[in-house]
């Protein structure tokens, strides 16, 4: 690799950023720390703010490919709302250095990076641990199989010799076989932050129900969902982000933007859900008060999903001396409160509520951390087994 100099930086960074960014702590998490991971002093970054992600970056990297003096490679991320590997980025030059035949690299992510391998990862350290293990391996390079990029490195010169396609993360499927999945790499997406349909939990709602209140809608595809599902059902959302809640209103029948605690409604529901939400208030009690006063219909339902602080990746960490935030997960940065199934059963039943259904979704131990647990409790020490392996739950209760 060149070493880097100010006047001509090796890569010049292009991401873009929609209003959300501005209001969400999480979002604001992410840029920094997308940020972070750049290497220092060796490239620009053009952070680009606007609702239409294709139409802005591809307008910034038209611009940039104009000017005299613009770097080697570009990197383009679609959002920073993503988690890199560390050394991913040094990675990927190196590629493009050792390989002449190769102008574009695409770390792998999730779907399907190695045959064999699970990415049984939930906190920033076990990312970090499981990116590391990925390192060294012979098999680095696959060829890119038109999958939609979250990120990618490319050769300035081969931008120059394609029509670059109306969205800039097509640039990959442009190159076809001159673009490759790098294996030792790994980017972790949170894209979906806003956009999470929710399927899974939709069959834990009672069919007898045709009206909800969707305490933090987003951008209202959960709710979206439920409308196929229940097609009789009325659907209202409440969002405190003005940006996604404007988006909401086109799939619901109401959206209200405010502070769930401070709105006003006109109407009562037969259930209401709050889906990782509740760990997000720091009065939870009069949330769920409020909730049963005002919002519920006589023995309505109210579905949470709450994530689980005793999940074996947190206390793994903790036994490591790790409390690391992130943008979203066990750990995001804006949970006020932390809740085990046994707090928050005893959080219900305090204010009001009789818990009808649990049901956890499960993460399997590693088999290293099983056998120590078993260890301690051969020992003598009491442990949950079942909490250690349930990465949230989701409640059904109805007001008593």
């Amino acid at each position: 690799m060149k070493n880097p100099d100010p006047k001509f930086p090796r890569i010049h960074a292009f991401a873009g950023v929609t209003p959300s960014y501005e209001h969400s702590q999480e979002l604001a998490l992410a840029l920094a720390m997308f940020q972070k991971g750049l290497p220092a002093g060796a490239l620009l970054l053009s952070i680009i703010k606007g609702t239409d992600h294709a139409a802005d970056l591809g307008l910034a990297i038209r611009s940039a490919l104009k000017q005299e003096i613009i770097a080697e490679y570009f990197l383009v991320a679609r959002e920073p709302a993503l988690l890199l590997g560390p050394g991913a980025l040094e990675e990927m030059e190196r590629i493009l250095c050792n390989h002449p035949q190769v102008d574009c690299v695409i770390p792998s992510d999730v779907r399907g990076y190695r045959a064999g391998h699970s990415a049984n990862y939930f906190t920033l350290r076990g990312f970090r641990k499981f990116v590391a293990g990925l390192q060294g391996s012979e098999d680095e390079l696959v060829p890119y199989d038109a999958r939609e990029a979250f990120l990618f490195l490319i050769r300035v010169s081969a931008l120059r010799s394609i029509k670059l396609p109306s969205d800039p993360m097509d640039i990959p499927r442009a190159l076809h076989d001159r673009a490759v999945i790098s294996l030792n790499t790994y980017v972790h997406s949170f894209f979906n932050y806003y956009e999470e349909k929710r399927e899974d939990v939709i069959e834990i709602i009672p069919r007898q129900v045709r009206s909800i209140l969707d305490i933090g809608c987003a951008r209202g595809r959960f709710g979206a969902t439920l409308k196929e599902t229940l097609p009789f059902c009325r659907v209202v959302g409440i969002e405190l982000n003005a940006y996604e809640a404007e988006k909401a209103r086109r799939l619901l029948d109401k959206v209200v933007i405010g502070d769930v605690l401070t709105v006003r409604l006109d109407e009562q529901f037969d259930c209401v859900t709050c889906l990782d939400m509740l760990e997000h208030v720091a009065q939870p009690e009069a949330l769920l008060s409020k909730i049963r006063e005002e919002f519920l219909r006589d023995k309505g339902f109210l579905l949470l999903s709450v994530p689980n602080v005793g999940h074996w990746a947190v206390v793994e960490d903790l036994l490591a001396g790790r409390w690391d935030y992130v943008p979203a997960g066990l750990l995001c940065i804006t949970h006020l409160r932390f809740y085990t199934l046994s707090t928050v059963q005893s959080l219900l039943r305090e204010n009001g509520f009789e818990v009808m259904r649990v049901n956890p979704v499960s993460s399997p131990m590693p088999e290293s951390f099983h056998a120590g647990i078993q260890a301690l409790m051969h020992s003598g020490l009491e442990i949950d087994q079942s909490s250690l392996t349930a990465i949230n739950y989701y409640i059904l209760a109805r007001r008593n």
